[in-house]
């Protein structure tokens, strides 16, 4: 008797065991919404970058419209914004457990930003420390003309990494942005 292949069935992906029963060995996802809130309101719309703090008490969202929200959470009400650079916000992180050093009841905020225009020359691209009270910039420092790709702040606030789009990685010391 002549038998034909079998076509694999699309969807969920079932496997047997020794008894013969099958079970689903596919993975599922359950996404809710919680709150549906707008986070940035240029023209375009564009959320670039999204962080919680450690204990999940609050987000901080950076987009096109240059500014930087901090929203508690899960409430998603509006604690603060400001305008953090003149372009596009393209990556923000927060230090580790919402402390610092020499105040305990703050944080430090550390944005990315590229220019927009890239030029025949490429521009610098600039990494900004925040005080984390009253939102105004405590440092800035150049980090090259290669265009940052993404940052991360190390676990314990010392370090940030700046990985690049050509593959290379940065890392500067959290308090000098050296």
């Amino acid at each position: 008797k002549k038998t034909e292949a079998r076509k694999r069935k699309t969807g969920n992906k079932m496997a047997g065991d020794a008894s013969g029963c099958l079970r689903n060995e596919t993975p599922e996802m359950v996404v809710e919404s919680l709150h549906v809130v707008r986070t940035d309101f240029s023209m375009d719309a564009l959320q670039k970058t999204v962080r919680f703090n450690m204990k999940h008490s609050f987000l901080v969202t950076g987009g096109v419209d240059g500014f930087v929200r901090v929203w508690e959470f899960p409430s998603m009400k509006k604690c603060f914004d400001f305008r953090a650079h003149d372009g596009e916000v393209e990556d923000v992180d927060i230090s580790p457990d919402n402390k610092v050093e020499d105040d305990k009841d703050t944080f430090r905020l550390y944005t990315v930003q590229i220019p927009h225009k890239r030029e025949r020359k490429p521009l610098q691209c600039y990494i900004s420390k925040w005080d984390g009270k009253n939102f105004l910039p405590l440092l800035t420092s150049d980090c090259g003309n290669e265009v940052i790709s993404a940052m991360s702040v190390s676990d314990l606030g010392t370090f940030i990494g700046l990985g690049t789009v050509t593959g290379s990685v940065a890392i500067y010391i959290a308090f000098s942005l050296q």
